[in-house]
C-alpha cells in the first residue's frame, strides 16, 4: 500500500470516526485526549466547528480547598465523565446558586450530585417525557432521583427543550446545566433559553460536550459572542465543558 493510499485510508478512518457526531466516540475520548483528537481530525480536514474558546484549568475557576461529596461516580460513555462530575460539582459550590436548571436529565446522575452538593438551592432538571425516551440499559430517565422528586427536593419537568415553554423560570436561575440534544439546532435552542434562564442575573452556565460535538461547540461560541454584558467564558482543561460566568456586579445582558 502506498503512502498516499495510507493517508487517504487513515482520513477515511478519522472522517468515519469524526462523522459519528465527532464524539460518539466520547467513550474513548475525552479528558487530555480529547484536545489531541481535536487536533487530529482538523488536520484530517473533517472536524466540523473548531473550539476556539481560551482553554483555563478547573483550578482557575472555583475556590481554594474546595469539597465536594459525589455519588454514582463510575461513568458510561454517554454521561459526564467522573473528573466532569467533580468540576460540575466544585463549580456549583463554589459560586453557590440558589436556583439550578438542568437541561437534560437523563439518569438523573448530575442532577444528584448538583443537588448534594448545593443542597440549600432549587433544582430544576427537564428532559423528554419517559415514554419518547429510548435510553440505553434498560435506564429510565431521571432514575437515580426519584425519591427525591418525590420529597420535593429536586423538580423533575417533561418535555422537549426545543418546544418547552421556559417563561416561568427565565430570569430566575442562577446556575444552568446543558447537556441534551448535541445537534446545532438542539445545542442553539437550549444555550439561547439558558441565557434567558440567567437573563439579568449573576450566573453560571456550563455545557457538556464542548468541543467534542461540532453541534454544540458552534452554537456555543456564536451564543456567547451575541452577550451584551461582559462575561467570561472558557473551555475547561481536560474535560469536554465549557463555562461562562458574569463579572461580579454585572448581570447578563443579552443582544437586543
Amino acid at each position: 500500500m502506498s503512502l498516499r493510499t495510507k493517508t487517504q485510508r487513515l482520513r477515511q478512518i478519522v472522517h468515519g470516526w469524526a462523522s459519528l457526531n465527532l464524539l460518539a466516540a466520547r467513550s474513548v475520548v475525552h479528558g487530555p485526549s480529547l484536545g489531541r483528537f481535536v487536533k487530529v481530525a482538523e488536520r484530517a480536514g473533517v472536524y466540523g466547528y473548531k473550539p476556539e474558546l481560551p482553554v483555563r484549568g478547573l483550578r482557575e475557576l472555583i475556590e481554594p480547598g474546595v469539597r465536594v461529596e459525589l455519588q454514582s461516580v463510575p461513568s458510561e460513555p454517554w454521561q459526564v465523565s467522573p473528573s466532569e462530575l467533580a468540576a460540575i460539582a466544585a463549580l456549583a459550590v463554589s459560586y453557590r446558586p440558589e436556583t439550578i436548571f438542568e437541561i437534560g436529565t437523563f439518569d438523573g446522575r448530575t442532577t444528584l450530585n448538583l443537588h448534594l452538593n448545593r443542597p440549600e438551592a432549587k433544582v430544576i432538571t427537564l428532559d423528554l417525557p419517559p415514554a419518547d425516551q429510548n435510553l440505553p440499559d434498560e435506564k429510565i430517565a431521571g432514575m437515580l432521583i426519584r425519591d427525591r422528586v418525590e420529597a420535593g427536593a429536586i423538580e423533575q419537568l417533561y418535555g422537549n427543550s426545543l418546544a418547552f415553554d421556559f417563561s416561568p423560570y427565565a430570569g430566575q436561575q442562577d446556575f444552568v446545566f446543558i447537556d441534551a440534544g448535541h445537534s446545532y439546532e438542539n445545542a442553539l435552542s437550549d444555550t439561547r433559553n439558558a441565557l434567558w434562564l440567567v437573563e439579568g442575573r449573576e450566573g453560571t452556565i456550563v455545557w457538556h460536550d464542548y468541543a467534542g460535538w461540532a453541534g454544540v461547540t458552534q452554537a456555543v461560541q456564536e451564543s456567547i459572542a451575541t452577550v451584551a454584558s461582559p462575561v467570561d467564558a472558557c473551555w475547561i482543561s481536560g474535560t469536554s465543558l465549557a463555562f461562562m460566568r458574569t463579572r461580579p456586579g454585572e448581570p447578563l445582558r443579552l443582544a437586543k
